[in-house]
């Protein structure tokens, strides 16, 4: 059951907002046109790996855009309960954190591609022509996954070359900036 207090005024919702936000006032917050703001929501993001229990790819993903562009997103990975967030010029959380490629110091190590595991064949093709031979292809499910793994270690670039929705790259690009 909801608790709720007798002196809370319903239509003040800053007293909830502020049980759960950080004090935003550290973070340079300020009023902004609803009408300038685009919430882009992905419930289940890789829907397909979802229904094969390739869990390891769905990602739960949410971003606010003003004026068009990705200003905050999140990337929430719920089968392992673990969020990443960044707002763009104001702070990111601390698991995103980009390791860097390791290989011998005699040899520079292949450039890592991440592409969508139905789209791999096509994306090798223009990874080779961009990077050049030394190219490995990584097939993955989930556009928040594969940003995810820039962060991670996993890739060094992620790669789409067919239409995608806006809520499928509206976080990640909040969170790349």
């Amino acid at each position: 059951s909801e608790e709720h207090t007798d002196d809370a005024n319903p239509e003040d919702s800053s007293t909830t907002a502020n049980m759960f936000l950080p004090d935003l006032q550290n973070f340079g917050a300020s009023s902004v046109a609803t009408e300038r703001l685009t919430l882009w929501i992905d419930p289940l993001d890789a829907t397909q790996e979802y229904t094969e229990n390739l869990t390891q790819y769905v990602t739960v993903m949410v971003c606010i855009a003003l004026d068009g562009a990705p200003v905050a997103g999140v990337i929430y990975k719920p089968f392992i309960d673990q969020t990443y967030w960044a707002w763009v010029g104001n702070g990111y959380s601390s698991n995103l954190k980009i390791k860097e490629n390791q290989g011998t110091s005699d040899e520079k190590p292949a450039t890592r591609i991440i592409v969508s595991r139905s789209h791999a064949g096509k994306v090798r093709e223009v990874a080779v022509n961009s990077f050049g031979d030394d190219v490995e292809v990584i097939p993955a499910g989930g556009a928040g996954y594969k940003t995810l793994a820039l962060f991670d270690g996993t890739a060094d670039a992620y790669i789409h070359v067919t239409l995608i929705k806006k809520w499928d790259i509206c976080a990640g690009n909040a969170i790349l900036n």
